[in-house]
């Protein structure tokens, strides 16, 4: 018995390390409609998103400014509620775009229409889970991306506690259309309640922002 009791504190303790931990990418993608085309993409490698696709033989040098298109919201494709508060949706469409802005501007700068030299992005937030009411407990209302559960774990290799947040981002000619590069991907937050700042969701947008700064500096061959 006394065994027993001691492999489960060690087993507590491996978990609240791990739930102190940054978000982290997840191996898994799907498809929501957002893209007008998967059938492009491929896994990505290392610190690649999971699906990724760039244009062969693109030249993004040709490219110093950059559009941001307002970030938009996709339901995942097997939620049943679908209950989210505007103001929420707000939230964390404004943090992810002015992310990407303030990552970008002082190289890239953020123009408001089409031109020569500008660079496309339109990017959404994806896969989005509201929490579904519950009646007479303090937290009725999750944030998008935050299940509520006993922490048991789900089919797809995350634990219901875990705020679970996707993005599709795809890069264009402003003037033409074309798509030269587009990425899926995916990261887990921590299994830490939420406490209303979403601060795993908004690690992430933090993090993908810092990518695209950094795609986009070793593109223009910027170390």
């Amino acid at each position: 018995m006394l065994k027993n009791v001691k492999r489960l504190i060690v087993f507590t303790l491996a978990i609240l390390l791990v739930s102190g931990c940054a978000s982290h990418k997840m191996k898994e993608a799907q498809e929501t409609g957002f893209l007008r085309d998967y059938s492009q993409l491929k896994p990505g490698e290392n610190e690649e998103a999971v699906l990724v696709y760039l244009k062969p033989g693109a030249n993004f040098r040709a490219y110093d400014k950059i559009m941001i298109d307002p970030v938009e919201v996709w339901y995942s494709p097997d939620v049943e509620y679908k209950g989210i508060q505007p103001d929420q949706l707000k939230e964390l469409t404004d943090y992810f775009h002015e992310a990407m802005v303030k990552a970008v501007s002082d190289a890239y700068p953020v123009v408001d229409q089409p031109g020569p030299g500008v660079l496309r992005l339109r990017a959404a937030i994806t896969d989005v889970i509201p929490g579904k009411p519950v009646r007479g407990t303090l937290t009725s209302i999750l944030p998008p991306g935050i299940v509520i559960s006993t922490g048991v774990k789900m089919v797809k290799g995350t634990y219901g506690s875990v705020g679970q947040t996707a993005i599709e981002v795809e890069l264009l000619d402003s003037r033409t259309y074309e798509r030269l590069g587009a990425a899926v991907d995916r990261r887990a937050g921590t299994k830490a309640p939420f406490r209303g700042e979403w601060k795993d969701a908004k690690g992430a947008f933090d993090y993908w922002a810092q990518k695209l700064r950094q795609r986009l500096d070793v593109w223009h061959g910027i170390e």
